[in-house]
């Protein structure tokens, strides 16, 4: 973290360099707040996932503590910590509905060990465990506007429908195995199905009629997609190997195929798409050229070019933003993302929004 941080404050006044030479400020950042977790909150390290068109926005905090819980921010209340299953001992949170509905997974740890199993999370914030109890696990990706909710079950790609049932996609008699990840308004799902006999993943669509579409993968091993807008296009990352640093972000629609997205300029070009909207906005992370080769700049991608978000942010009267990640955007065009906040030598890490600024 000590490396990391040093990092970022090299990248932040590089970027400060770049914004005093007259770069347009065009979003501000709301710092999202922080829920009490352990006994050292300086460890705490808060995460968004999702983003609505109301503004509201899901995360994960990961204490120090090794406790993880997920949270809901509404400008109205500021960030809430969901509750865990009565025996959880973490909890993350996937996907969110307009109405404010949450699901994901949580995990519980017994003397035969981690057993992971769906969970959603009412819009009072009540929560449940999506049945049956799987036998290795089962996890929620997203939720449809009817309250369908899309995820795994036993490595098989799932969806538990308003009435309790449980049914799976469909992608081979043979090899059956995949993942549900995220869900759009006209029921499109994308997903990845499991290479025969592997663990590698490849990128998949289903549409509503559940016909597949295999996305396929641009390093060559494992392509997750992590967001789908409503009109079918599909971003996320494709994985040379395990880890960070050899990865590529991806964009796909039917009309273009698998394209590649640009990264800032580094050697090898480490890139990471995590979110688009219906405008084509897309938004990642992606380690500079003149950068740190294990750190990253959140990212937007439009009209074809990558921009740094940390050359388009309003800094502070006092202390400086560094953006690492930009995770989710709306249509409102509004980014959550994780930053690094410099103030007297000191460093925070916070789960942040950048909100355009209209001029």
């Amino acid at each position: 973290m000590a490396l990391r941080r040093i990092a970022a404050l090299a990248c932040a006044l590089m970027t400060f360099a770049l914004c005093s030479a007259g770069a347009q400020v065009r979003y501000r950042i709301i710092d999202l707040g922080t829920i009490p977790l352990g006994d050292d909150p300086s460890n705490d390290l808060y995460f968004p996932v999702r983003i609505t068109e109301q503004s509201e926005i899901l995360g994960l905090a990961l204490g120090g503590n090794q406790f993880d819980q997920p949270w809901i921010w509404k400008a109205s209340t500021g960030m809430i910590g969901l509750p865990l299953p009565s025996g959880a001992s973490q909890g993350v949170g996937s996907g969110i509905s307009p109405k404010g509905t949450v699901v994901g997974s949580s995990n519980f740890y017994s003397q035969g060990g981690l057993l992971q199993q769906a969970t959603i999370w009412d819009a009072d914030h009540s929560v449940r465990l999506l049945g049956p109890a799987p036998t290795y696990g089962s996890s929620a990706g997203d939720i449809a506007e009817n309250g369908d909710v899309f995820g795994q079950f036993d490595f098989l790609p799932a969806v538990w429908g308003r009435d309790g049932s449980l049914t799976f996609l469909p992608i081979s008699p043979n090899n059956p195995f995949g993942s549900a990840n995220r869900v759009n308004k006209r029921g499109d799902v994308a997903g990845y199905k499991y290479a025969e006999n592997t663990f590698i993943q490849t990128a998949v669509l289903w549409d509503r009629s559940r016909h597949l579409t295999t996305i396929g993968t641009l390093a060559g091993g494992s392509t997750i997609p992590f967001d789908l807008n409503d009109n079918g296009w599909v971003v996320g990352t494709s994985y040379l190997s395990f880890g960070p640093q050899a990865s590529e972000a991806f964009f796909w629609s039917r009309a273009t195929g698998l394209r590649k997205l640009p990264g800032l300029g580094a050697s090898p070009e480490v890139t990471l798409a995590e979110g688009i909207n219906n405008r084509g906005q897309i938004v990642g992370s992606s380690i500079p050229g003149n950068g740190f080769q294990f750190f990253t700049s959140g990212v937007i991608w439009q009209e074809g070019k990558v921009t740094d978000l940390n050359t388009l942010i309003e800094q502070p009267d006092h202390g400086f933003w560094f953006l690492s990640t930009a995770d989710c955007i709306n249509d409102r065009g509004e980014i959550c993302g994780f930053a690094d906040l410099f103030i007297d030598g000191q460093f925070s890490n916070r789960a942040v929004l950048l909100e355009p600024i209209h001029k």
